[in-house]
């Protein structure tokens, strides 16, 4: 959806989809191998599809998140694969930094406008009330 809407198309919220996501389905793991690799590609992808305008303020709130994230669950088993991930995605910055430039001059929306189609509408949501038993 992200690199659709750099693109120049409108994504549209359907309020009754259901979408259902697998994580690990091409491994067949949902342990070590899907955790590094989405700890590896979070950075990349950020540097790569990110507008000028969004460029600092996702950086910060990435690496805000993923302090917390590692904090939080540090005696959890899968610490080290966080860690090791996020290694790795440092070490492919150059790399990210260079594809940012071809996925940047594909880009037919500008920074405005994208914030603007990203950004939440408290007026969009309809409240639910909920109803506890008990």
């Amino acid at each position: 959806e992200f690199r659709s809407q750099i693109s120049g198309y409108k994504c549209l919220q359907v309020r009754h989809a259901i979408t259902y996501h697998f994580m690990g389905q091409s491994s067949k793991d949902e342990g070590e191998f899907a955790t590094l690799q989405s700890y590896r590609n979070n950075l990349r992808l950020i540097i790569k599809n990110a507008r000028p305008l969004m460029l600092l303020p996702m950086l910060f709130l990435y690496a805000a998140f993923q302090s917390y994230s590692i904090f939080r669950n540090r005696r959890s088993p899968l610490t080290s694969t966080r860690i090791a991930g996020l290694k790795q995605s440092l070490g492919t910055t150059s790399s990210a930094w260079h594809a940012r430039k071809h996925t940047q001059t594909q880009a037919n929306l500008s920074s405005i406008t994208l914030v603007r189609r990203l950004a939440w509408r408290a007026s969009s949501l309809r409240l639910r009330r909920f109803v506890s038993f008990g």
